[in-house]
């Protein structure tokens, strides 16, 4: 799942629930951070990837640098 794919998500849930509000109370996550996620300042972080049953998986690799 992408990130879209994650705001698609988190859009209906929000609608389900009510409003950005009423979501917000209910998975005890900031109101205001969420309409920063829902206008895409901000990133979906642990809170609400947790209320919405996903978590971050990290998929990139980078070199390492040897010694000496």
């Amino acid at each position: 799942m992408d990130k879209e794919e994650v705001l698609a998500l988190l859009g209906e849930r929000i609608t389900k629930e009510g409003g950005i509000a009423a979501w917000a109370r209910r998975h005890a996550v900031s109101e205001q951070y969420t309409r920063d996620v829902v206008a895409r300042r901000r990133p979906p972080g642990p809170g609400i990837l947790k209320s919405l049953g996903l978590q971050k998986d990290v998929t990139t690799y980078s070199e390492v640098q040897a010694h000496g």
